[in-house]
């Protein structure tokens, strides 16, 4: 850098770092086709994987302890507490506002076992509530 007296502001110009370049969009629509950040994808898969292992571990437990035992019971508990870390994870390669709707996914994984596993019936209520 070079500074002058004369003009003190060319070289504080000269001296200032280069703007950064702009970030890459999350999603572009260039050449007819979407494409999402591999990072952002990562993460979103994570927190699909987190809201399933919820929503298994709870009814691996529910199951467990109406029919099959303890065996099948401590399954969903590890499944469930697993869930956790996994979740946690999928924040560090998405960004929270983007993954936060995808926890709501543990609910649909819910409604879809309930019905085959403890033989519950799904109301339309419960499908419209979910929904």
């Amino acid at each position: 850098c070079r500074f002058s007296l004369a003009r003190p502001w060319r070289g504080i110009r000269e001296c200032a770092p280069p703007p950064p370049p702009p970030s890459p969009p999350l999603l572009s629509l260039r050449g007819g086709g979407a494409s999402i950040d591999r990072s952002t994808l990562i993460g979103m898969c994570l927190a699909l994987l987190a809201a399933t292992m919820n929503g298994v571990g709870l009814n691996l437990q529910r199951l467990g302890q109406r029919r099959h035992g303890p065996i099948i019971n401590v399954c969903g508990v590890i499944l469930s507490a697993l869930c956790g870390p996994v979740d946690m994870l999928s924040y560090s390669f998405a960004a929270q506002s983007l993954l936060a709707p995808f926890g709501s996914f543990s609910l649909v994984i819910n409604l879809l076992l309930a019905s085959p596993l403890h033989g519950d019936a799904v109301a339309p209520r419960d499908l419209a509530a979910t929904a």
